[in-house]
């Protein structure tokens, strides 16, 4: 893949700022899609536009103008998973607006202007609900949103289906599962104990607390989640894909393998709320490991080592300055 115009919907977040670093670097033509506020950002990789993502006419001008080889749609609207599981309807209408309606603005444009472009979509585990027992879920598994995020995401995967069964689009849906890195906002679990490790071994905070030590989740990298949605432009056939680690790991190995990065006993800083095990989600990996030769390529420790070892870094640059 040489020389190609990408277009990146949500480039200023974690997944799209790795994505189009990555692209950058491998000499592509990079054109970002970010909200309005966040043009001019600091740290930004490539040039950005501020289309509104539900205007399909603008979307339509912008896809015909550039002709692009590939469409990464990884822009989202969701609420915290602190918050309820309806949100408020301002943010329900943000969400149909930005993870659907974007979607399907997208999808329109590709199909007339540059029908040969690639689509890969960001959808989410948040598209099934745990059961009685925990469970792995595959590709082809039947959708029962866990809240209205997740419900979104899977009106919009049923679009991209609909137009690459019946229309010919190149489109394909990744079901990611919690990915991390540096970039994640520090309101984000394994963000905010890599922040508190580096805080505490640097004298500035003595503990942290979390809501449930009991939770567990398939966490995993956030460059393995690029590096699969890259591989899922590539395929021969487009299709849907569950991208994760295929393992559950819990609040305290998350803890542990953060303050651990600082030679530090986790026990002894870390609180918590409740401490409650209950049935949840991972991810099977069997189809792309088989068809597209996907494989994590950092484990826990290294990730949350990395994500600690960057706020230290930061830490050391805000006392500096």
């Amino acid at each position: 893949m040489t020389g190609r115009t990408i277009l990146i919907a949500g480039a200023a977040g974690q997944d799209g700022r790795l994505l189009a670093g990555r692209m950058v670097a491998e000499g592509h033509r990079v054109i970002g899609l970010v909200r309005p506020e966040r043009l001019g950002q600091p740290g930004l990789p490539c040039p950005c536009v501020a289309p509104a993502l539900d205007d399909a006419d603008a979307m339509a001008a912008l896809v015909e103008a550039l002709r692009p080889d590939r469409f990464f749609f990884l822009a989202a609207a969701h609420h915290s998973s602190e918050g309820p599981a309806q949100p408020e309807p301002d943010l329900q209408r943000a969400m149909v607006a930005t993870n659907l309606l974007g979607v399907t603005a997208a999808i329109r444009a590709i199909l007339r202007h540059a029908p040969a472009c690639r689509l890969v979509y960001a959808g989410s585990s948040h598209m099934h609900r745990p059961g009685a027992h925990d469970r792995a879920v595959a590709a082809g598994d039947p959708r029962d949103p866990v809240n209205y995020y997740g419900l979104t995401k899977s009106w919009a995967m049923d679009a991209i289906r609909f137009a690459r069964d019946h229309q010919g689009l190149a489109g394909s849906t990744a079901i990611l599962f919690n990915h991390e890195s540096p970039l994640r906002p520090e309101s984000f679990l394994s963000r905010k104990l890599s922040v508190a490790a580096a805080r505490i071994r640097a004298g500035l905070a003595e503990g942290v607390s979390v809501r449930n030590i009991g939770a567990q989740a398939d966490w995993f990298d956030a460059e393995d989640a690029v590096d699969a949605m890259v591989r899922m432009a590539e395929a021969d056939v487009p299709g849907d894909q569950v991208v994760g680690s295929g393992a559950l790991t819990g609040v305290r190995d998350l803890a542990e393998a953060a303050f651990a990065a600082v030679g530090l006993d986790w026990s002894r800083h870390v609180t918590w709320d409740a401490d409650i095990t209950r049935p949840a989600l991972y991810a099977d990996t069997r189809r792309l490991r088989d068809e597209l030769g996907w494989v994590p390529r950092r484990g826990l420790g290294d990730l949350m080592g990395r994500m600690v070892e960057a706020d230290l870094a930061r830490l050391s640059m805000e006392r500096e300055s």
